[in-house]
């Protein structure tokens, strides 16, 4: 009881001293508390997350409901910047070993060694204050460059020191930059290096020797001439861009050119075609025999293709050439690579010839305005989403001469109507996946197995007749929220929510001994007995029970 007394007198004297003005506090105070909690606890993971991020522990400062801390701190320095402009004082930046100094729109970066350490180009702690940047200059001492000027958009001139080597990613999006001089020293212009800079129309590059996929992607650059020392040039070096011819400087004897084209193999191998060449009518080169990965990547204008005598095409051969109209394969082509003619957006006929047994993996696929197809009478086989996303379909019918397709070979072709196939032992997984306008499906006897999502999200499919020769349906073969199946096999049982298989029972009888265990055990032991170690000991009833588990 005294105890009791004692504690109710602590209370009161607490109670006593709680100044009036907390007693009064307005209600939004304890909301107020609770969001900076919710907002401190998100600020911490945030923190951990990335490199570059608002320290919380260094600034107490917690942005404001519905800006993540990035997108805050990005909004900071926007409003020092122009605090900057106002008062004419220059900023400041560093990030491990190098500085930064902005003054009068000229940034001016010093350093040693390697200055690519962000993974995005946003991360550059000038990035908030890109548009006030006109000039760039980097000191000597900087040997590589990473992501550190995208999307400045105000640059248009850029100063590069001697000892520059190697370049990644660095101006990407800069697109008031008409052009640069890189010094003899550099050697490697990396993937993305000037993409996007859509002025960029003069580079001087005297000494490299190794140009990336993008390097020049989406730049004004009509003609380029690889200088000798230039071994390694990616085929997507100018892609998308405006480039309409090569050339080359005596001595460089890693490529041919010829009207413009580059040339590897002796002449043999078309390695890279401008892709800003205005030629509608486009024919491959004498004496070549052998289109190379993506050779003809990303033109805009060719609208049909004469392939002369060669007999292969590479990998993305012709990927993105979007005012394609009409595509004849003709007899002498025997290899067609992955992706050969994807996103051909503009392509609304195909005819193969008789040269072909078999398709690449995607290689018309996202062909939207494809509605037309003639699969010849040798093609036997056609791999994984090579018809994919190609919405212009509205009937197929797969001749007796193709046996085998590929998994999601003919998937989200929302056009769809009508699918036939005549000779096919296997339905493959997603070959018809999401296609929602799809009615009628007829499938050839002789199909043996349907596979998992092989007919799924097909929402106008309303009936199918599955033939007597099939011997499996995945359970999840066919969508049951939109389509009833009839099975033609009697011997096959349903299970599961629209799966149909054959139910079998087997019985297997013999012996089994393991009498060996023991011996092996008592070898053991006698081991573990000479280094004074405990024997083992063999459980006889649960070897039995395990013995016949095994068995089952």
């Amino acid at each position: 009881m005294k105890r009791c007394v004692a504690w109710m007198l602590c209370l009161m004297m607490a109670a006593s001293l709680v100044p009036a003005a907390l007693a009064e506090e307005p209600a939004e105070t304890a909301e107020a508390v609770e969001q900076t909690e919710v907002l401190g606890e998100a600020a911490v993971k945030t923190e951990e997350d990335a490199d570059g991020v608002l320290d919380v522990s260094e600034d107490e400062t917690l942005a404001p409901t519905g800006l993540d801390l990035r997108e805050y701190e990005n909004m900071r320095r926007s409003d020092f910047s122009m605090k900057t402009e106002e008062t004419g004082e220059p900023m400041m930046f560093e990030y491990n070993q190098f500085t930064a100094v902005l003054e009068d729109g000229v940034l001016t970066l010093s350093g040693e060694g390697y200055s690519g350490w962000m993974s995005n180009g946003n991360e550059a702690p000038w990035y908030g204050v890109r548009d006030q940047i006109r000039e760039v200059v980097i000191e000597e001492g900087v040997t590589e460059t990473g992501k550190l000027f995208w999307n400045c958009t105000n640059l248009r001139k850029v100063t590069l020191p001697e000892g520059l080597t190697g370049m990644y990613s660095t101006f990407y999006g800069c697109t008031a930059l008409e052009s640069i001089e890189l010094p003899a020293s550099l050697t490697r212009i990396g993937e993305g290096t000037f993409a996007d800079c859509t002025a960029l129309a003069s580079v001087m590059a005297p000494n490299v020797q190794w140009i990336d996929a993008y390097a020049f992607q989406g730049t004004a650059i009509r003609s380029y001439t690889l200088p000798k020392t230039l071994t390694e040039l990616s085929p997507l070096a100018f892609w998308n861009g405006r480039l309409e011819s090569f050339a080359l400087e005596n001595g460089n004897e890693t490529y041919l050119e010829r009207d413009g084209i580059l040339l590897t193999d002796g002449g043999k191998t078309v390695y890279s075609y401008p892709a800003g060449r205005r030629t509608e009518q486009v024919k491959i080169p004498d004496g070549v025999t052998s289109v190379g990965e993506c050779a003809y990547a990303s033109n805009a204008y060719m609208k049909s293709i004469d392939f002369n005598k060669a007999t292969k095409l590479g990998y993305s051969a012709f990927t993105s050439c979007t005012a394609l109209e009409t595509l004849t394969i003709p007899d002498t082509v025997t290899e067609i690579g992955s992706c050969a003619f994807e996103n051909c957006e503009g392509l609304k006929s195909l005819r193969f010839g008789n040269g072909l047994e078999k398709t690449g993996y995607r290689v018309f696929a996202s062909c939207k305005a494809l509605t037309s197809i003639d699969f010849g009478t040798t093609l036997k086989e056609i791999e994984g989403l090579c018809f994919a996303y190609c919405d212009g379909l509205s009937s197929v019918t797969l001749p007796k001469n193709i046996t085998k397709v590929g998994n999601g070979c003919f998937g989200e072709c929302h056009g769809l109507e009508s699918f036939t196939t005549t000779a096919l032992t296997v339905i493959p997984y997603q070959i018809l996946l999401n296609d929602d306008n799809l009615k009628t499906l007829t499938l050839n006897d002789g199909v043996a197995e349907i596979c998992r999502h092989a007919v799924y999200g097909t929402r106008s499919l309303k009936h199918v007749d599955v033939p007597a020769s099939v011997q499996f349906v995945h359970d999840y073969g066919f969508d049951p929220r939109y389509t009833t199946v009839t099975v033609h096999n009697p011997e096959l049982d349903p299970y599961g929510r629209s799966g149909w298989r054959r139910q079998e029972y087997i019985t297997v009888t013999g012996l089994y001994n393991y009498d060996k265990a023991f011996e092996v055990v008592e070898l053991v032991n006698k081991e573990r007995e000479a280094k004074g170690l405990n024997p083992l000991k063999i459980d006889a009833e649960m070897t039995e029970y395990a013995m016949q588990r095994s068995m089952e």
